[in-house]
């Protein structure tokens, strides 16, 4: 994309809504992802003003551009208008690709999604943000990306805003964990063994045998 600025230390953000991941399997669940969003975007806002002119936030949507958009983007444009004016805050849809994106950018920050995994392909950094009631509660049930040895866990608000400086005051002289890279190996062939472009095939022998 033609916005994004080589001379800049590049976040890309995977942007969730308020019940992304939760449709049809939380059905009598009332609490959303909301209060999270906000706080992320608290984070986000927080991050632009601390670093500005250093670095460029890349808040990409999938093509489920509905279903990955909430309320409380309207506030987060109205108050990063000054940059987004300066292109410090990029706003992207699902005709961009996340692989691109992955490899054009120095940091991936997200919740449960798919481009998590597809980030531990690389060696960058990777910030987990994931806390709440209602995460606490069916943690269980989702994507079990909460592990250290792949990633960056945050736990609060407050813990996303410290990961974010520490990767931004200390990218020159990161390191990368041990094992590491043995560890998101495992965990990419977990969920994406034999990705071959025939799963659909493997799931339907599956489903065909069970019946």
């Amino acid at each position: 994309d033609n916005n994004l600025n080589k001379d800049l230390l590049k976040i890309l953000f995977f942007s969730f809504g308020k019940r992304t991941y939760m449709n049809f399997y939380y059905g009598e669940e009332k609490r959303t992802w909301l209060p999270l969003i906000q706080d992320v975007n608290d984070v986000l806002i927080d991050i632009l003003d601390q670093f500005y002119g250093k670095i460029q936030i890349l808040y990409k949507f999938s093509g489920k551009l509905k279903r990955d958009t909430s309320e409380d983007v309207s506030r987060l444009i109205k108050k990063s208008q000054k940059h987004i004016k300066n292109k410090n805050l990029v706003f992207l849809d699902g005709s961009k690709s996340s692989f691109d994106l992955i490899r054009h950018c120095q940091a991936v920050l997200g919740f449960q999604t798919s481009g998590m995994i597809e980030a531990m392909n690389t060696n960058k950094p990777i910030i987990y943000s994931a806390w709440g009631d209602l995460y606490g509660d069916i943690k269980d049930t989702l994507l079990p990306l909460e592990d250290t040895n792949c990633l960056t866990v945050c736990k609060s608000k407050d813990e996303l805003y410290e990961s974010l400086c520490n990767l931004i005051n200390n990218y020159d002289n990161r390191t990368i964990k041990d094992n590491q890279e043995v560890s998101r190996a495992e965990f990419i062939e977990k969920y994406f063994t034999n990705s071959d472009g025939l799963v659909s095939d493997r799931l339907a022998n599956i489903i065909y045998e069970k019946i």
